[in-house]
């Protein structure tokens, strides 16, 4: 049982680094010689691993774009971008159209590759006269990138470790005892694989937010308007006419009233 906890702290030990060495000799300085040779030796290759500058590796960039223009036909320049898409091995990741009384928007959002980024940003340049709205974000993310890849494979040879262990345990104290620290750099692992693989498609894959519209003014706006004053007075005759046939029994009561009027005065004249 000893043996096993020695070699778990050692573990812990070469995975936190040598600020915990001082906590681990505390719990047990049986250990403090395996500590010194091995373990002081594994600290120090995975500490490097860690901490060391990434001199020499390719950047990570994420690059986002938004663009905002008027357009003269919103179908036209749907076919337009979804052709350029294509062509660049990207897709769409969503799609909205708006309407009013003036106006028909379209927005788009598309994934593509980022080596394609700036090419299919000249390409979209071509049919456009004028953008009301360009920008262009690029983000470094290499020392977020590289540090989760380093503390991943750390993370991973860790758990081979706890693996082995794991298989020389004798007694079922011991195997509790490593499979509740196995587990919790199994969670520790999956949380940095997440971000990592987050990291992974935003650098990979870049992402353009585009929106553009189309005004109805141009059908000319008092023609315009006179249609839709025409279309709104017959939805009112409409609901007059209904309305009216609603008080069908407020009617009769009325023209039986008159007539008994009428029928008196007559025998008075």
């Amino acid at each position: 049982m000893k043996a096993i906890q020695g070699l778990i702290l050692v573990i812990l030990l070469a995975s936190c680094g040598g600020d915990r060495a001082e906590s681990v000799n505390a719990a047990g300085m049986e250990y403090k010689s395996f500590a010194e040779s091995d373990g002081e030796e594994m600290v120090m290759r995975e500490d490097a691993q860690t901490t060391a500058p990434q001199q020499g590796k390719e950047q990570k960039l994420i690059k986002t774009g938004n663009l905002n223009y008027k357009v003269d036909e919103i179908q036209k320049e749907q076919d337009r971008l979804l052709a350029i898409v294509k062509a660049h091995k990207g897709y769409v990741s969503s799609e909205n159209t708006y309407r009013n009384d003036y106006r028909v928007s379209q927005n788009m959002q598309i994934r593509i590759p980022a080596t394609h980024f700036d090419q299919v940003l000249k390409e979209i340049e071509v049919g456009v006269e004028f953008f009301e709205n360009k920008s262009v974000n690029v983000s470094d993310v290499s020392e977020e990138y590289y540090d989760l890849e380093a503390r991943l494979k750390t993370k991973k040879a860790l758990e081979q470790r706890y693996m082995d262990l794991l298989n020389s345990a004798k007694s079922v104290s011991e195997i509790l005892e490593v499979e509740r620290e196995l587990y919790k750099v199994i969670e520790e692992i999956e949380s940095v694989e997440g971000r990592f693989k987050y990291l992974n498609d935003q650098v990979g894959m870049s992402t353009l937010n585009i929106g553009f519209y189309t005004t109805t003014e141009d059908r000319g706006r008092f023609g315009y308007e006179g249609m839709k004053s025409l279309s709104r007075g017959w939805e009112h005759f409409k609901s007059f006419v209904l309305w009216f046939i609603a008080q069908w029994p407020f009617l009769i009561v009325i023209g039986f009233l008159w007539f008994l009027v009428r029928r008196r005065w007559k025998r008075r004249g």
